[in-house]
């Protein structure tokens, strides 16, 4: 079956300082746009990148330029993104992932109603061409915690906490069990809702303790406008982690 693309908006060409959601020394976290990629893909030369990006915004801002990727948001995925400003960082940041030892919630707008709801998927994630499937063997260990936060009449809202953090984990768990993300055409979402042009999958906030302070550190990114018009305003800011 072939994929339907995205009717994809008109995508921003640069990061702005409201685009910052926190940033030192050490460490940068912005609010990822929609239809960005995380890091150069060699077959779309001329796609627009963090990495470009924060480097154009950091120059205008007048600070170093110097930034490197710890981890990677999908390309139609919003939210909060971390960065390290220099290579000792980078390097700290990456032992902190390798052994789980920071919190990352994101939000998901999923068709029907999850159940149980709340739990955990256990599993393992193989690649196969662009998609990622569920298998019984072979693949990689995947756990996502979830627990289903709000129902509307179209979908139902879930909030979801990486264990692990696979390419389209969240995505692919959550179809494999029949709730295929609003607005996931990769993984066969046929639904009809106004507006909805990608996956809707919000990076919501990530928690860790400062790589050089030792201080905990949690960002909030608020979800962004397209998430915010389905949720309504007083839902979008009641879900949002305090």
């Amino acid at each position: 079956m072939t994929e339907k693309k995205p009717n994809r908006p008109r995508t921003p060409r640069a990061l702005t300082r409201e685009s910052i959601l926190h940033m030192d020394d050490d460490l940068l976290v912005i609010d990822k746009p929609a239809f960005v990629l995380s890091q150069d893909v060699p077959d779309r030369p001329e796609a627009l990148t963090v990495q470009g990006m924060v480097t154009e915004l950091m120059h205008a801002l007048g600070e170093p330029a110097e930034v490197h990727l710890v981890h990677r948001l999908d390309e139609e995925t919003t939210g909060a993104l971390l960065l390290a400003r220099n290579v000792e960082t980078k390097k700290a940041l990456e032992k902190l992932f390798h052994s789980h030892d920071l919190e990352r919630i994101y939000h998901a707008l999923v068709q029907g109603r999850p159940h149980p709801q709340r739990g955990t998927m256990t599993g393992r994630l193989s690649t196969k061409g662009d998609r990622v499937e569920v298998v019984r063997h072979g693949g990689e260990r995947a756990i996502t915690h979830y627990a289903l936060v709000a129902t509307l009449p179209a979908f139902s809202v879930v909030a979801c906490k990486l264990e692990t953090g696979k390419r389209n984990q969240i995505r692919a768990q959550f179809a494999d069990r029949g709730n295929v993300l609003v607005g996931d055409r990769k993984y066969f979402w046929r639904g009809k809702l106004e507006g909805v042009r990608r996956c809707l999958l919000h990076a919501t906030a990530i928690s860790l303790k400062h790589p050089r302070t030792g201080e905990m550190l949690t960002v909030v990114a608020p979800f962004p406008a397209d998430m915010r018009k389905l949720l309504g305003e007083e839902l979008a800011e009641e879900l949002l982690p305090r």
